[in-house]
């Protein structure tokens, strides 16, 4: 062979190893790229992420602010033929002074009635008369996380709470139940502020709200924790053996006891988990 055919080889094979050292670094990257992307929206959950965090803010501040005003009051709503929510009212000349309404009336707003401005935060709902529940009053609300942005759907960027006026929990909010299998199997009430095609009980959810329960000045004076980032209705079963809700049905198909602890040592109480 010529040197000349031996070099053209030769510049060939160089060529040949130029190009796939560029698609392999090009192929490299892309999968690196997907890499990141697969870590940051499916390990790190954003958008899961800010679900939680808006929604436990709106929840703290409403629970707060319904804490002191069950306290003065010894109730919530005065009766279900209310004209303007006085809790609300409250709560919006506090958060949202520029914006909102809390006339009631029957009628399902489009507006919010509360926005939290720093987080974008909407909260609607309040200009819906109480309802009767179980022995008390109750008003269902709806947290949207992000406002007009997002897909404005419950479960995603949206979730259900309930205020109670009195009793038990009066002054106190949980999760609600949009899955009409409970309801009919454990008599969980079924709230009316779900949208149609949900299916799902935020009470049996631990996302957006987990709960914690604990056992209250046990031996020595010391509390204790005896459950962490569980469901709300896992910590009504273990802590109260589900008569927060009348879930007594849903504990025993579930197994979720009672606690000796709290019902034969101490008092337990159930709060808010902070992620």
């Amino acid at each position: 062979m010529s040197n000349y055919n031996k070099k053209k080889n030769k510049n060939e094979d160089l060529d040949f190893l130029e190009v796939f050292k560029a698609v392999a670094l090009i192929l490299f990257g892309i999968g690196f790229l997907w890499f990141l992307k697969w870590v940051y929206f499916d390990i790190y959950k954003p958008e899961e992420k800010k679900y939680i965090k808006n929604s436990m803010y709106a929840y703290e501040i409403l629970q707060e602010e319904l804490t002191k005003f069950y306290r003065e009051k010894g109730f919530v709503f005065e009766d279900v033929n209310q004209k303007q929510d006085e809790f609300c009212e409250l709560v919006r000349q506090k958060y949202s002074p520029d914006y909102g309404s809390c006339n009631v009336g029957h009628f399902v707003s489009t507006n919010p009635n509360i926005i939290f401005k720093n987080r974008g935060i909407f909260i609607y709902g309040f200009e819906k008369p109480p309802i009767q529940s179980d022995g008390t009053i109750v008003k269902d609300l709806i947290i949207d996380v992000n406002g007009e942005k997002g897909e404005n759907t419950l479960g995603v960027d949206r979730v259900g709470i309930r205020i109670y006026s009195t009793g038990r929990m009066g002054g106190m909010i949980s999760p609600i139940n949009c899955k009409r299998e409970d309801e009919e199997d454990y008599g969980i009430p079924y709230s009316p502020a779900c949208t149609a095609g949900f299916n799902m009980n935020f009470m049996d959810m631990k996302i957006p709200f987990g709960y914690d329960v604990t056992q209250i000045g046990g031996k020595k004076g010391k509390s204790r924790r005896l459950g962490q980032n569980i469901t709300f209705l896992r910590a009504d079963c273990i802590a109260f053996g589900g008569e927060i809700v009348g879930a007594t049905e849903f504990c025993d198909k579930r197994g979720y006891h009672w606690l000796t602890a709290c019902y034969h040592e101490y008092f337990c109480s159930m709060q808010l988990h902070k992620k």
